[in-house]
């Protein structure tokens, strides 16, 4: 081999790697995929970590003698929300009764919670009147035909289902695990659930015992 042919050789190999320099600088050049980008959809579902179904409901908020209603869509909600599923007729709920009384009070601010009343033999007055009585300081459902019971797969009363403000379902259960005795309940299932994902925190409990 002559002397110029290595030196051509030796030219054209310095070219080459220079193409391939300024190929891998352009393509670190190329802009980020965003963050969430492939990232799978949540299946649509009643199980904790599903998205919840859409479906729709007329919000009843009772303030003193009047009734304010809303309409309620499932995938739109603007905070998270706890559906909780009572019965004027349960023994169960009446258990809980006051436990209610006062989430609802302490989450006013926080989370939409909902006290939803799927039995149809109860009427739309006496639902508002238990309501009032009972002092919930929350929205109503009168869910008489049963659409939001059904789109939740709901099998008892009490039963609380909590969602993000994305409409993930974080939890599944009851109030805790002392229907008889609040002050001898050991574990705050419904509350711990809320508290943790108000941090920011996975929900670390995310079904529970039912009662009723």
């Amino acid at each position: 081999m002559t002397r110029g042919s290595k030196w051509l050789i030796g030219l054209a190999a310095a070219g080459l790697t220079a193409f391939a320099g300024a190929a891998s600088a352009f393509e670190d050049k190329k802009p980020a995929p965003p963050a969430n980008e492939g990232a799978a959809a949540l299946k649509t579902g009643t199980a904790v970590g599903e998205k919840i179904p859409e479906f729709k409901a007329s919000l009843i908020k009772l303030d003193g003698e009047k009734s304010l209603a809303s309409d309620l869509v499932s995938t739109k909600t603007a905070r998270p929300t706890a559906y909780v599923f009572i019965s004027q007729t349960c023994p169960f709920t009446h258990k809980y009764s006051k436990r209610l009384a006062a989430l609802t009070k302490k989450y006013a601010d926080k989370v939409d919670l909902l006290a939803v009343y799927p039995m149809r033999a109860e009427t739309a007055e006496s639902k508002a009147a238990f309501q009032k009585k009972n002092g919930y300081e929350c929205a109503m459902i009168n869910d008489a035909d049963g659409t939001v019971a059904k789109a939740l797969k709901i099998s008892k009363t009490p039963e609380i289902v909590l969602c993000s403000k994305d409409g993930e379902i974080l939890f599944r259960g009851s109030f805790d695990d002392n229907p008889e005795s609040e002050s001898g309940a050991k574990t705050q299932f419904f509350a711990n659930a809320m508290d943790q994902h108000l941090r920011g925190e996975k929900v670390k409990m995310t079904t529970s015992q039912l009662f009723g």
